[in-house]
């Protein structure tokens, strides 16, 4: 079937706003279980129950989603505020979907910030880190059919992991896999080996500096997130190779544990794992830290989705974007699996830690068990047993 231009809007009214606002206000509530699972309750609700686009236009904006940096599953929620309401249906769209999260994220982080006060907060969250992993490794392996689907693609990924675990950075990775993607495929086969080349020139700005800073300045926490936001291709999981590499690694402003906790909070609230940089805005400059990481995240979202609506289909017709965004995406899968290789010390920190990663990871593999429940039930655990130890055994 020919694939169909990205239509204009359909309508512009103030009752349709309304609409998208209550919808995705709801979706947004609704929405639990990671990308994947939002895209599918978006499919029910728009598609068949509201019927707003068809199938195949949904399937298009969709695919239009995920040629963007950003979260997928969010600026799929702004393209289908678009179709419904137009430039404004946009922006509420976008916004209503992320509020909800948001506000659940801000009040979790307040909790984790005040946890000295609330000590079976911390021992919850203890279960939850080795659930965490399960849901890293769960991702990788979904991502893997999708990110590399010949032996090239696989190849480039393994150059871009080896890169990322080096230090190389993660712009310098995704940049440099894109444009090796489109040379490969413009060249004879027998001279392909030679394109990962590039790496030896990439690994030479492996230290590039970024303004190192003592504290996180208001301005600055917002420019990083707002480069995090703008360039973070793939999955919303390969945001956490971002945020180690800038805050745990580079300014070490957070710990590798800080960086589970803020990870297992986007994970059991609804709504985008982006507002995973909500939580770390708040730990590092209080409720202005966290506006600032949402505004900063998912600024560059309304932007490509608005700047892009009437010009993707030309993209996707285009060879040399297609390859490049291949290479990206290659490169996105290498990124995850790095930052799950490397915050695999931190998640299992001892033989309780990993039992409960086996545990959950039999459950979720074996019984078919979903992970956000199981991280739910690992937090609701961690707490009560904290509680019944306080209450039993006081002088501990």
């Amino acid at each position: 079937m020919p694939r169909q231009p990205l239509s204009p809007p359909i309508g512009r009214s103030f009752a349709r706003v309304r609409e998208v606002a209550q919808t995705f206000l709801l979706l947004g509530s609704l929405a639990f279980g990671g990308p994947f699972a939002h895209v599918a309750l978006m499919e029910q609700w728009l598609v068949k129950r509201f019927q707003w686009v068809s199938a195949e236009e949904f399937l298009q904006l969709l695919g239009a989603a995920s040629l963007l940096p950003g979260p997928t599953s969010t600026e799929l929620a702004m393209y289908l505020g678009a179709r419904r309401a137009g430039i404004l249906g946009l922006v509420v769209a976008g916004v209503c979907f992320l509020f909800p999260s948001a506000l659940l994220v801000t009040f979790f982080a307040w909790s984790y910030v005040h946890a000295h006060t609330l000590p079976f907060l911390q021992d919850g969250l203890f279960w939850v880190r080795p659930a965490v992993l399960v849901v890293l490794v769960q991702a990788i392996e979904q991502l893997a059919p999708k990110a590399c689907p010949t032996v090239t693609t696989l190849l480039l990924a393994a150059a871009a992991f080896g890169a990322e675990i080096l230090g190389t950075g993660e712009p310098w990775v995704l940049l440099g896999t894109g444009l090796a993607a489109v040379a490969i495929k413009r060249i004879s086969f027998h001279r392909k080996a030679h394109l990962f080349c590039p790496w030896v020139w990439i690994l030479a700005f492996q230290k590039t500096p970024w303004l190192p800073l003592a504290q996180p300045a208001k301005s600055t926490l917002f420019f990083l997130f707002l480069k995090i936001g703008a360039i973070a291709f793939g999955s919303g999981y390969v945001l956490i190779g971002f945020l180690q590499t800038e805050f745990v690694h580079r300014h070490h402003w957070l710990t590798e544990r800080h960086l589970l906790d803020a990870i297992a909070v986007g994970q059991i609230t609804p709504g985008p794992v982006f507002t995973t940089a909500t939580f770390i805005g708040f730990l590092l400059n209080g409720l202005p830290g966290a506006l600032l990481g949402t505004a900063g995240i998912f600024l560059p979202s309304f932007l490509y989705v608005a700047t892009t609506r009437r010009l993707l289909d030309l993209i996707e017709k285009n060879d040399i974007a297609c390859d490049f965004l291949e290479g990206i995406r290659a490169a996105s899968f290498a990124i995850i699996t790095a930052a799950t290789v490397s915050l695999t010390r931190s998640a299992l920190a001892g033989p309780i830690s990993l039992t409960i990663f086996l545990l959950v990871a039999t459950l979720v593999w074996l019984v078919k068990i979903n992970v956000n429940l199981l991280l739910s039930i690992s937090l609701a655990a961690g707490i009560l047993i904290s509680l019944l130890r306080t209450i039993f055994l006081p002088s501990h």
